[in-house]
């Protein structure tokens, strides 16, 4: 199996078994998949530009961090995470360089940004976490990582802040079977950086999360909390760690485990932990990926995990309940009865869980054929506020359904609904069936009709319908449902078996468009070719534009709005050049 190398690696975070198999889209040709808007629907989109590409060997890798703002000096600048080592702000107008601090790294060693920082509102603070490998040449030359690092940058003087002294994470639990200790060569930090923060906090908390590229023995979620008060006030940056599957035995090292029940449970997803406020204090909802899945022994992939400030975890399960589960097939029972835990399940009357490849026919139950196909992790879940004031999750993970959940107590499963059917048929081969159908995070937007939630959806097969999701959030008879909305594209025409064969971007939704009409902006990803920037009218799908990109664009990224303007991250190849793009939304 050919290594991979920088970026590459990199960009093979969902866990493939080998090598991420390039989209064949020698059928597709874009005269022939060219949905337009009606002439009264027709929004004018100008791209801005891109910025120029990454100069020189240094920082010719792609950016797979998400753009954000930052207003100076009266200005809007958009700040990002550049893959090779830098963070870098961009005029939002021009596109040119304002200033870049370059992340601390020791002699010999390169730093690399995957995960988007955060911005410590008020505080003028961006959080950065990075991992570091050998450096040569000017170049990365090596996918090995040596350490794992967060360094805080004062965006008001473009500099690290000397109050935060750059930290190495460490950390080592006892687990089953042994100590588990946390190793930077096992752990890639691709989720989002956030921060909890409360009324009495100067800084708040921030929270950094792991999982393993490819899956690769030993591998495990991993969350790192960092007290930035304590931090900047000269004591230990660390306050508090979790690790998901506290396993020692993971089998043989540098196998891959994304196809098996055994450790696992990465905290890999793209949008990071979700941060929901409770009275003056905030709690954290983890989605756990694919792994080991055990009650009895405190290995929780496969699930989201509730936790509070300073990472407790208890899933709050009923004992008698859940007495010698079988851990490939959890009662009903038993996950109901867990507060603070989510366990997926397909609900009471709906038809088994059946891919039409037939991959799945000799393994069951449920969690036997997830396994099989790694359709776990990856998907931050959406909090929606509905008009009676209860709040509900709704969480679409790679299994192409969307989960709604009680927020108040996680083991109630209010409704599934299949969002598009699972990749591949006996005759047409899923070519990515470790991928999933979904990886994102939900965007919420509050109508007089109750909320509609938008999920990008994809597949790797030229068979099945695929695209953005709209569902509405009901609640009825004092439960809720999901109710489907409107998909673009329209899922009985020939272009939704053309567009979205691969990952897109996250949803971003522009709330006041130019015509003061919420918008819906998702860009669609394609091999070899220059991606798609669709822009959708949020009520109804109705499509407004569609954006050729200078470049490919960049999966599991989230563009960024700024009142009528759209930015995100994009690469020429696997490799580099990255830039950002920029785009003005018209009338």
């Amino acid at each position: 199996m050919r290594r991979l190398k920088g970026a590459t690696a990199i960009l093979a975070l969902l866990a493939a078994p080998a090598i991420h198999a390039c989209q064949d889209d020698s059928t597709r040709r874009d005269e022939d998949i060219d949905p337009r808007p009606s002439p009264g629907d027709a929004l004018a989109v100008t791209r801005l530009f891109p910025t120029a590409e990454n100069p020189g060997v240094e920082r010719s890798d792609c950016t797979l961090a998400s753009p954000l703002a930052w207003e100076e000096e009266g200005r809007t600048s958009i700040v990002v995470a550049e893959g090779a080592g830098t963070v870098s702000a961009y005029d939002a107008e021009t596109g040119k360089e304002r200033w870049s601090v370059a992340l601390p790294a020791s002699e010999g060693e390169k730093a690399y940004a995957v995960a988007t920082p955060a911005i410590v509102a008020g505080a003028k603070l961006l959080v950065v976490g990075y991992h570091t490998t050998t450096a040569g040449e000017g170049r990365l030359v090596s996918d090995v990582r040596l350490r794992h690092r967060v360094a805080v940058i004062d965006l008001a003087a473009h500099r690290i802040d000397p109050r935060f002294a750059p930290v190495d994470l460490s950390a080592t639990i006892s687990g089953h079977g042994g100590d588990v200790p946390f190793r930077a060569a096992h752990a890639i930090g691709r989720g989002a950086i956030v921060v909890g923060r409360r009324p009495a906090d100067t800084f708040g908390r921030a929270y950094v999360t792991f999982g393993n590229v490819r899956d690769i023995q030993p591998w495990h979620g991993w969350i790192f909390e960092l007290d930035l008060d304590a931090w900047s006030a000269g004591g230990a940056a660390v306050s508090a760690t979790r690790v998901t599957t506290p396993e020692s035995d993971c089998g043989p090292e540098g196998a891959s485990g994304s196809r098996e029940r055994r450790c696992g449970g990465g905290l890999w997803a793209p949008s990071g932990p979700l941060v929901r406020a409770r009275g003056d204090d905030y709690e954290l909802v983890l989605p756990a990926g694919n792994g080991q899945l055990d009650l009895a022994r405190g290995d929780y992939a496969n699930t989201l995990m509730r936790t509070t400030r300073g990472l407790p975890f208890d899933p709050s399960c009923d004992p008698a309940l859940c007495a010698g589960i079988d851990p490939a097939n959890p009662t009903e029972a038993c996950v109901a009865s867990c507060r603070d835990l989510f366990v997926p399940r397909i609900p009471a009357g709906d038809p088994p869980f059946s891919p039409a490849s037939g991959v799945c026919d000799d393994r069951q139950p449920f969690f036997d054929c997830w396994a099989r196909l790694d359709y776990v992790g990856g998907s931050t879940p959406a909090l929606v506020r509905l008009p009676s004031g209860r709040e509900v999750l709704v969480l679409a993970p790679k299994d192409g359904h969307a989960y709604v959940v009680d927020a108040d107590h996680l083991g109630t499963l209010l409704d599934r609904r299949k969002l598009v059917e699972n990749c591949g048929t006996r005759e047409d081969r899923c070519r990515a069936d470790w991928a999933g159908m979904a990886v994102t995070q939900p965007e919420v937007l509050d109508t007089p009709e109750g909320p509609l939630v938008f999920v990008p959806t994809f597949m790797f097969d030229r068979t099945h319908a695929a695209g953005i999701v709209a569902l509405r959030v009901r609640e009825r008879d004092g439960g809720v449902k999901l109710e489907q909305a409107w998909t673009f594209p329209s899922f009985d025409g020939d272009d939704a078996v053309r567009l979205f064969r691969q990952h897109p971007t996250r949803p971003r939704l522009v709330r006041e468009g130019p015509r003061g009409q919420p918008m819906l902006v998702v860009g669609e990803i394609i091999d070899g070719q220059s991606g798609i920037l669709w822009t959708l009218r949020a009520t109804d799908g109705a499509l407004l534009a569609r954006t050729p990109l200078a470049g490919a664009g960049m999966r599991f990224a989230q563009p960024l709005a700024v009142a009528d303007k759209i930015y995100l991250p994009s690469c020429a190849t696997a490799k580099g050049p990255g830039t950002i793009e920029g785009y003005r939304l018209g009338p």
